[in-house]
């Protein structure tokens, strides 16, 4: 999955998986305290989804964490 952070709080993404490409945009927002990534958008325009994601650590240029999904998430800064 790609996702751009835009500065004003907009994102968008794609994800191309099993021959589906699946777009999603919405907003996000990164909350100190906790340390957590707040997403929350649309997928393919009419699919309302929200993910946060608590960060946990960074490597070099890349942070990781884990998501409300349960799944581990590896963040690549470009």
């Amino acid at each position: 999955m790609d996702i751009n952070l835009a500065p004003n709080g907009t994102f968008m993404a794609q994800q191309a998986a099993t021959g589906m490409n699946i777009q999603a945009a919405g907003q996000w927002a990164f909350v100190p305290q906790n340390q957590m990534l707040q997403l929350q958008g649309t997928i393919n325009g009419f699919q309302p989804f929200m993910l946060g994601i608590i960060v946990q650590g960074q490597r070099g240029n890349s942070y990781f964490g884990v998501g409300t999904d349960g799944y581990p998430y590896l963040c690549m800064r470009s």
